[in-house]
């Protein structure tokens, strides 16, 4: 290899939480110490960060796969890692790329291994085979100390289960890590930033926002996503992912959100007396969490319903074919404009309904003072109510697990065993003696009529009037037009 060619240096680590972390500078050093070394020089570096082995082969890696497609493949000769777990931690992975090495007719070096993969010479057949064997050695032990590793880290999980530290990952939104102050490892404490943003979401939800109106204000506003934060605060670049409602939903149904120590499934970890384990403080107040989970049940049970419009007779206005009345503006030369209702149907429009729209909305407003103006209003409300068959099952999926584990011999205390299986036990008992009253909508008298209640209320509100009482105004021509009530 006399000739200098042009080496691409990488990589990886598999957790990356802050910039005090330089093992990947160290790695790229070490992979640049070689390349200069050896005569030849570095045309590009690349840097897989919080990037598991076990999960992301070569190809599917951010930075390193890319380079790793045809297109890019002539851009370098040589690729360089430091070591060979650094490149992989299994077995197969290590064939895809040496067949895709071999294809390509590139090299492959790992520096601290003093191995070199060599498929661009023609080079000793013994030489290439005996670098093939050991590297293929190297990656058999990788895979093994990963396996170890995971091993290591499922007996660590299950002594932290019962406490309050965090284990790993991205914390949920509205909390971050810190040195845990009653030991070793880390805690979840509260966020002031994503607190705020949780406010918000809450805030709006309350106001009757939409779980898509919601979505695009934070989008609009520019708002990152949780995983956006949690990147950017380890000096990553942003996803850019848009906030989407079944986000914000996850988010603000997640018991995670008020600081509860939940499994990877999302379910709340028990202590050995059944209770949810609290790690942090909580984001909002009982009752004010019990207030965002009546709108997010409110929203399940009304559908897809839209809430606020600028068309008077949105959700109200039909066609004699039940097609919603779309609203037309026409400007005559004189500069006065007059305002329409017609068929909203664009393939089929109905011919005919042109209807003056002050005029449908005051003959609208005369039929329905007529027919409901004495009548004391009533307003359909939302009744949470009670449901604790979700924590029923949790319990009892934990009595199966402890069991499981005793009998799996991984439970070494058998008073500790008993202590658990006794409390959550009784847990059971006392969750399946409580009544369950399902979630329902009522009507309430509001101590008003209802010509009182349209006197006081704007466009919007009145159009919030007629749909709660189900009432559609159906216009059949420019000329007639009728009240359809629900009786």
């Amino acid at each position: 290899m006399s000739t200098p060619l042009r080496a691409l240096v990488g990589a990886r680590v598999s957790s990356y939480r802050d910039d005090s972390k330089v093992s990947h500078t160290a790695q790229l050093g070490t992979g640049s110490d070689w390349v200069t070394k050896h005569g030849h020089e570095v045309t590009a570096t690349f840097e897989d960060l919080d990037i598991s082995a076990d999960k992301y082969s070569p190809f599917e890696r951010p930075d390193l796969g890319p380079w790793l497609s045809d297109e890019k493949s002539f851009g370098w000769d040589i690729l360089v890692f430091s070591k060979v777990d650094r490149a992989f931690r299994s077995i197969r992975d290590t064939v895809d790329l040496a067949r895709w090495i071999e294809k390509h007719k590139k090299i492959l070096v790992f520096a601290e291994d003093n191995l070199v993969l060599n498929f661009r010479d023609d080079v000793d057949s013994f030489e290439r085979m005996m670098a093939e064997f050991f590297i293929m050695v190297a990656s058999f032990f990788a895979q093994m100390e990963l396996n170890r590793f995971k091993s290591r880290a499922k007996d660590f999980h299950r002594v932290i289960r019962q406490t309050s530290r965090w284990a790993y990952g991205t914390p949920p939104l509205g909390f971050t890590t810190s040195p845990n102050p009653d030991g070793n490892g880390r805690c979840l404490v509260q966020d002031a930033e994503g607190q705020d943003i949780l406010r918000s979401i809450a805030t709006r939800l309350n106001d009757g926002w939409s779980w898509n109106r919601i979505a695009n204000r934070m989008n609009e506003d520019k708002v990152p996503t949780n995983q956006d934060r949690s990147r950017m605060a380890r000096g990553l670049d942003p996803l850019t992912n848009p906030w989407a409602p079944t986000q914000l939903i996850h988010v603000m149904t997640s018991l995670a959100t008020q600081g509860i120590k939940i499994d990877s499934d999302g379910n709340p970890i028990l202590t050995a007396n059944g209770e949810m384990i609290q790690v942090t403080s909580q984001s909002f107040t009982d009752d004010e969490w019990d207030q965002i989970q009546a709108e997010v049940t409110k929203r399940r049970l009304s559908g897809k319903r839209r809430t606020f419009s600028s068309n008077p007779l949105l959700g109200v206005g039909e066609c004699p074919n039940g097609h919603s009345l779309a609203q037309k503006f026409d400007t005559k030369p004189s500069g006065k404009v007059y305002r329409y209702y017609r068929c909203s149907n664009a393939r089929k429009r109905c011919p005919g309904i042109n209807y003056v729209a002050d005029d449908a909305d005051a003959l609208l407003e005369g039929l329905f003072l007529d027919r409901w103006g004495d009548m004391q209003r009533e307003e359909r409300v939302f009744i949470p109510g009670s449901d604790n068959r979700p924590e029923l099952e949790r319990v009892k999926a934990a009595i199966t697990r402890l069991r499981a584990e005793s009998d799996a011999g991984l439970i070494d205390d058998e008073a500790e065993y008993m202590s658990r299986l006794t409390g959550l036990t009784a847990r059971r008992k006392l969750l399946e003696s409580s009544p369950v009253t399902e979630p329902r909508w009522e009507l309430v008298g509001m101590g008003e009529t209802f010509a009182d209640a349209w006197n006081r209320s704007s466009p919007e509100e009145r159009r919030q009037l007629l749909i709660a009482r189900g009432i559609r105004f159906v216009v059949h021509s420019r000329y007639h037009a009728e009240l359809v009530t629900p009786d």
